[in-house]
């Protein structure tokens, strides 16, 4: 698929979490049963996403949050299209809500990536640099699926 730009770190491990996400959500799960699966409901949100239809997109991960809260793949798609509308209010807040919900180590370093981002264009360089080198240490660090490390 093609990217709104390849340089964003965030946008390849927000891909790679929906993937994820995507891939389980497929096994079943859907909006109380009466209507498209929420795996539906994110890819074509992603689709949005990567066609560049940033409102859209915005709208339909919204609207995926709102069926289930709980999505961290909503959450992460909300804040990377809210960030990319410049909207840093909305898109911080869904960062840091990914990092509160006890996500894997993928959509965790998606957030930190995001949030530092957020923090480096509000002129903040060295908030941007501890987040990054947090995301940094979480790449060599397995975290199993509560947000904890593995093995435990």
């Amino acid at each position: 698929m093609r990217r709104l730009s390849k340089n964003l770190a965030p946008r390849n491990l927000l891909a790679l979490a929906l993937g994820l996400g995507l891939g389980l959500a497929a096994c079943g799960e859907t909006d109380g049963g009466a209507g498209p699966a929420l795996g539906d409901r994110l890819q074509a949100a992603q689709d949005q996403l990567d066609g560049g239809h940033l409102v859209e997109a915005r709208s339909a991960f919204a609207a995926a949050l709102e069926s289930d809260p709980s999505s961290i793949d909503a959450r992460l798609g909300l804040a990377e299209s809210a960030r990319l509308l410049g909207d840093d209010a909305t898109a911080q807040r869904a960062f840091e809500e990914v990092l509160g919900l006890g996500a894997d180590r993928d959509p965790l370093i998606a957030a930190l990536d995001g949030l530092a981002e957020i923090r480096r264009a509000a002129g903040d360089q060295s908030g941007a640099g501890d987040l990054e080198a947090e995301a940094d240490s979480l790449r060599g660090s397995p975290i199993g699926p509560l947000g904890g490390p593995t093995g435990r």
